[in-house]
Formats: structure tokens, sequence, C-alpha cells
């Protein structure tokens, strides 16, 4: 529990640092599942972005990572599927993860803000293989098209 709680004021704090410093493309996410995740993702285009994500078991010193790169097969006004591709480092292993998901966009003209769902099927180096999912939400700071207006 002490675990989650130093998690979600990370997650927080960075929110926090974010919102302040104006960074464009840059969104914060947190995932609810067996084991509680938060992110960072930056976007590179509207259908190419990748994310950071950092979760533990109860221990604050069993650390996971994972890195992945997500590509939005389908973009729609109010949601997007995507799937993508990455890595997972544990201390005593490491794996290949294949996300697959969609991002909604509960409130129509504010898509800074949205809900997602991700089945995540996860190929342990060896021969285990693991099917994980999570719900969330995700935050984006000044999407470009929102920076490129206010220059205009």
């Amino acid at each position: 529990m002490k675990a989650r709680f130093c998690l979600v004021c990370f997650f927080t704090l960075l929110l926090i640092i974010f919102s302040k410093s104006g960074i464009s493309q840059i969104s914060t996410s947190f995932y609810y599942s067996s084991y509680s995740k938060i992110g960072v993702a930056y976007n590179f285009s509207d259908r190419l972005w990748s994310e950071l994500r950092l979760y533990n078991s109860d221990e604050f010193s069993d650390i996971t990572s994972e890195l992945i790169l997500n590509y939005n097969v389908v973009k729609k006004e109010r949601h997007n599927i995507y799937i993508g591709i990455g890595g997972m480092i544990k201390m005593d292993y490491g794996a290949l993860v294949i996300p697959i998901g969609t991002q909604f966009y509960p409130i129509k003209d504010f898509k800074k803000f949205s809900v997602h769902i991700e089945l995540l099927p996860t190929l342990i180096v060896g021969d285990e293989i693991q099917l994980n999912s999570a719900l969330g939400i995700r935050y984006l700071f000044n999407n470009r098209k929102e920076k490129n207006q206010l220059i205009d």
C-alpha cells in the first residue's frame, strides 16, 4: 500500500511539473490493474508515440520499467485504437510486451484528457507468457495544434 501511495505522489508531481513548464506533446498516464502503473509519453506525431511506464509490487525496491513504442491504427474524433511493441525490465528478468488498446475522449471538446483500456500480452524471456489488462487515464500537455494557434 505504501508503494502505491508513492507512485501516486510521483504521478502528481509529474503532472504539476509538466503543466507548469508548457512542454508540448508530453502526456502522463495512470494505469489501474493488479500492478498500478504510471507513465510519461511523448507523441512524435498524431499516430506514433512512445511511453515509459513504471510500476512495482508491494515493495518499493522492486520497480519494473517498460519502454513502449505505440502506433494509432485507428484515429477517430472520439477514440484511438493502438498497438505497440516494447520491452520490460525487472530485477530478475526481461520481457517483450505488445500493448493493444483504445483511448476514449469522454469530453468532446477537451482532447487533452482520455480514458484508456489496454490488453498487454507479455512474453517473458524463456517460455512464460502472461496476459495483463489495465484501465487508466491520460492527460496530454499543450498539444501542437493548440500551440500553433497561439502563435498565429
